[in-house]
């Protein structure tokens, strides 16, 4: 009887039934998704840091800003302002760039305050004309600083229609007398005529300069983009000019210590506005500026809902969040800085 054989394949190979591929199909599927969940979720952390990281950013860059103008505020160069030998003065509109409205006068007994602002509720500010503030986010506070660069020119100056600050340093025994400084533009002849201690050195001339800082609702606003960004006007030659600094700023308030007793320290905080207004010599007495600025981050957090309630100094709580700010993550940032050139001349031994 003759028996029939069956070979088995040479690889001993059976292949997969169709439960097995469909194991392997699923679990296949699984890691996927899972792996596709992890990298989403790491995606969207690693972004939620990247905005925070930036909010950071801007926030301690705009204060930082600040902080170095303030501190200079009212440094006319080797001008030392007598105690009560000067009239401090108050210039009714910082936009104003004609030099016989920045507040010096040519006999040296008239110096503009080094330090001003705007409350943000104040009908004044939007009354400017000229006008130099626009698009500001509504009730923030604008911030005025006065001072002249730290580097300083030889006589003449060459920048047209640029204000220049000269300082007479001579001694007593020069045989002409000089007024205290010279505050004027390059013209010919030159009005910078001032000398040092040895009576036939030319003093040097430093450049004036405005700065006003104010929280806008748009970074170009040209396009409306919508961004908050703090913004400074500066004062350049005979116009006024604005420069964007730092995204992300959507509130900024201010408050000013003054010296009631001529020491050089903070010893009251107010805040000036229409109906709590400040004079020249109010302001003349400012040696501490606090500044609150509220950042955000710039994208919005998916599912994020800001409840909080941020205070801001003197100006109290703010109004909750808008409904397009709540999903934007925020914070204060608060800063007292000394106004240096103010305090440091008041300072007892």
């Amino acid at each position: 009887m003759t028996r029939c054989r069956f070979r088995r394949s040479k690889t001993g190979q059976t292949g997969f039934t169709l439960v097995e591929l469909m194991v392997v199909t699923a679990l296949t599927l699984f890691i996927v998704v899972a792996l596709g969940t992890l990298f989403t979720n790491s995606s969207a952390a690693r972004r939620e840091i990247d905005s925070s990281g930036q909010q950071i950013e801007n926030g301690r860059y705009a204060m930082a800003l600040i902080r170095d103008d303030v501190r200079l505020a009212g440094y006319y160069g080797e001008f030392i302002p007598p105690f009560g030998g000067v009239t401090w003065r108050l210039p009714a509109n910082p936009c104003d760039p004609t030099l016989a409205n920045l507040g010096w006068n040519a006999t040296g007994t008239n110096v503009p305050v080094a330090i001003s602002g705007f409350e943000g509720s104040d009908a004044a500010i939007a009354a400017l004309s000229p006008q130099c503030i626009s698009h500001r986010m509504a009730n923030t506070d604008v911030l005025v600083v006065r001072r002249v660069t730290t580097t300083s020119l030889a006589p003449p100056p060459a920048a047209a229609n640029t204000p220049f600050l000269q300082v007479s340093l001579q001694s007593r025994a020069c045989v002409t007398t000089e007024p205290a400084f010279v505050f004027d533009i390059p013209q010919s002849p030159s009005p910078f005529t001032l000398h040092k201690m040895n009576c036939a050195t030319a003093s040097l001339v430093r450049q004036y300069l405005v700065h006003v800082y104010y929280v806008s609702t748009c970074d170009d606003c040209t396009q409306n983009d919508g961004i908050p960004t703090l913004k400074r006007v500066e004062l350049s030659a005979n116009s006024m000019i604005t420069a964007s600094l730092t995204q992300g700023i959507v509130d900024f308030r201010v408050e000013y210590g003054q010296d009631t007793g001529n020491d050089g320290a903070a010893d009251a905080y107010r805040k000036c506005g229409a109906d709590n207004a400040c004079a020249a010599a109010d302001w003349a007495n400012v040696m501490v500026v606090k500044v609150y600025l509220l950042t955000r981050n710039m994208e919005p957090t998916p599912g994020y809902v800001d409840t909080k309630v941020y205070t801001m100094g003197l100006s109290g709580q703010l109004p909750a969040v808008g409904a397009t700010e709540r999903t934007y993550k925020h914070h204060v940032y608060a800063s007292p800085i000394r106004v240096i050139g103010q305090s440091d001349l008041r300072e007892m031994p």
